[in-house]
This record gives structure tokens, sequence and C-alpha cells, in this order.
């Protein structure tokens, strides 16, 4: 079991953090449109809203990218990665914080405890943490700006992810 942990939590981690690259943090490119304009955002405003529809968010995010994760000295294509990673969240979730679930699955291999990076197309690195992290500090702007969500449940729906 510890064998399949490890390629599963390093997809989701690595998943996460190539959807959630910020543009600024040396040029890394993870080739992605605006949030609002992605899928993933579209199919996140047709959910209830809770950590896990967050997670899975950002599952979706990073699937279609061109990246790679790199979990454990093994290169991971994205769209792998994603796949991984939703099954893992379906066996291990267990109502964390969209924060505790990344720090806990999606920076360190399990049981290796080796940083996990993301590659952009341009052979850029980034701990996946980090890429997650900003992504959820989008996630949760865009949500904020968004009338849509906001009249959700009558508004009584926060986008508070952090």
């Amino acid at each position: 079991m510890k064998r399949l942990v490890l390629p599963i939590s390093l997809l989701i981690c690595a998943q996460a953090a190539l959807f959630f690259a910020a543009p600024a943090a040396h040029a890394f490119d993870p080739g992605l449109p605006p949030i609002e304009q992605s899928k993933a955002y579209g199919q996140f405003q047709q959910r209830p809203f809770s950590d896990l529809s967050v997670l899975i968010y950002l599952i979706d995010r990073f699937k279609e990218a061109e990246l790679d994760i790199v979990y454990d000295g093994h290169y991971f294509p994205a769209p792998m990665a994603a796949r991984l990673a939703k099954w893992f969240l379906g066996v291990q979730y267990r109502k964390e914080r969209p924060v505790e679930w990344i720090m806990k699955w999606c920076n360190v291999t399990v049981p290796n405890g080796v940083l996990i990076w993301v590659k952009d197309g341009k052979n850029k690195y980034r701990l996946s943490r980090e890429i997650l992290l900003d992504e959820l500090k989008e996630l949760e702007k865009a949500c904020m700006e968004d009338p849509a969500f906001q009249q959700k449940a009558g508004g009584a729906v926060s986008c508070k992810v952090l």
C-alpha cells in the first residue's frame, strides 16, 4: 500500500502545483487561462462550496496543463497526475482544509520526505505547494469578485479557502 500511496500523493500535489503556478515567480508558466475562463472554475461554480470542492477544483485546473510533476525523481505528466490525484483524494480525504491537505500530501513525498516540484514547458521549476497555495489565493479572489458565486445560497456562502 505504501508504494501506491507515494505515487498517488505525488501526483495530487504535483497536479495542484502545476495549475496554480504564479506567473511572477521565476517566470514559471503553467500555460493556463485566467481562472474565470477555465473549465475547472465553471465546474467549481456548479458544485456546492466545500473544502472538498476546492480540492477537486485544483485537480481539474491542473489536469490540462503542460506540466510535469517531479515526485521522488520521477516525472509525471499533469493529466496522469490529475487522474491519480482524484483517485487518491477519494481514498484519503478526511475533511481537511485545502491548506492542510496541500501541506500534508502535496509538499513532500511519502515516506521519503523529498520536496515535490513542478516543471513547466520551459524547464522552469517551482515547488508544488507554492503553486497550489498561490492558486488558492487566486480562487478566493475570483470567488469574492464573482456576483454569481455571491448569490449562491442567498449570499450566505463564503469563499474563504485559506
